[in-house]
């Protein structure tokens, strides 16, 4: 699509404003595209469209396999900041500001150190801290052994915690510090109160797993349990439609929409549904206690505003390109982020954030 028309698509595209005892039309608040780089989120138009001759190789579309590209790996709020990891590059901070979404930008970059950067960031967990009761952020980095050129360095920490408050990242294990191989890599990460890691090992003869549970942690070190791989693969099983959440479910159910896979987030943690419709779409709901933010991967979006406004809103969001699909979003006050990447199997070209006002 011509970049200028779908500049001005995304502008002054109307919307549909369904509320609570009438429907009728207004104009869309104005909204911004930002597209990831290795140096923080820059706004694609029209400002990219002019920088583009001298973009990097990851700002031009080009398609590598996710643990090689710079593309979003997780994220999570906090204070009403929302804190986006993306892998081979660092954390954007946003906070949203009180004027139009023009002059809202990821003002805050941090960049990955070189042994994180190098690697494949993996998922974000927290787990409990057994003295003071808080729950203190963390993450897996490996080194993919297939797509990645580079054969794995022996005995790099696989698992680093995050300080929002002072940005700094601090390893907390090697492999051996807890008895596994030198090169085993903290390929996989389970979500719950008690994370399981799986460790792999890779060596021109076999490949070996490795599988632990993070049970406690003190501020200093965790305690490990070595578990089955039986136990390890349980704690993926995604749980039945049946079991949503009755708004989220009756939500949906009104509204005719069958969906194949379902994530939903709630006071950071994520919980996976799978659904019954051959047809569906992936599905992101999130939930901040007063609203539930629903997208699917085409766009369709829905918003309930919560008990005091007893608003809802219902519109399609456009797509950045043919490939673009939506793959989460959150809201603060009334800014809705909305990530998007573009895919091509198990590959991904572009990837980056919509973000727009409502209310």
């Amino acid at each position: 699509m011509n970049t200028v028309k779908f500049f001005f698509l995304t502008i002054i595209s109307v919307i549909l404003f369904l509320g609570c005892t009438e429907r009728r039309e207004t104009v869309a608040y104005p909204s911004m595209w930002y597209i990831a780089t290795g140096t923080g989120l820059v706004p694609a138009f029209p400002e990219y469209a002019k920088s583009k001759s001298s973009a990097t190789e990851d700002q031009v579309g080009d398609y590598a396999p996710w643990t090689e590209k710079i593309s979003f790996t997780d994220f999570f709020i906090e204070d009403n900041k929302l804190y986006l990891f993306t892998n081979k590059a660092g954390i954007s901070v946003f906070s949203p500001e009180s004027e139009s979404p023009q002059k809202e930008k990821f003002t805050d970059f941090y960049p990955f150190p070189g042994e994180i950067s190098e690697r494949t960031c993996g998922t974000l967990f927290t787990v409990q801290n057994s003295d003071t009761g808080e729950k203190p952020v963390f993450f897996n980095v490996y080194r993919n052994t297939i797509f990645s050129d580079n054969q794995p360095e022996a005995n790099l920490p696989g698992i680093y915690r995050y300080f929002p408050e002072n940005q700094t990242i601090t390893p907390v294990f090697t492999p051996e510090d807890y008895g596994l191989p030198g090169a085993a890599q903290a390929v996989d990460v389970s979500s719950g109160k008690n994370p399981g890691i799986c460790f792999k090992t890779s060596t021109p003869l076999k490949v070996e797993f490795d599988y632990i549970k993070l049970e406690n942690f003190n501020g200093e070190s965790f305690s490990i349990k070595k578990i089955s791989e039986g136990d390890f693969k349980s704690s993926f099983e995604q749980k039945p439609e049946s079991e949503l959440p009755s708004g989220i479910k009756t939500f949906l159910e009104e509204n005719a929409y069958g969906f194949a896979g379902l994530t939903l987030m709630e006071n950071n943690t994520k919980t996976f549904y799978t659904g019954n419709s051959s047809d569906g779409k992936d599905c992101f709901v999130y939930m901040d206690g007063e609203k539930t933010f629903v997208l699917f991967s085409d766009g369709t979006f829905f918003l309930d505003s919560g008990i005091q406004t007893k608003e809802k809103y219902s519109f399609k969001l456009p797509l950045f390109s043919e490939k673009a699909t939506y793959t989460g979003g959150v809201i603060i006050g009334n800014t809705i982020i909305c990530l998007w990447e573009e895919r091509d199997f198990y590959k991904v070209g572009r990837t980056g954030l919509l973000i727009a006002r409502i209310g």
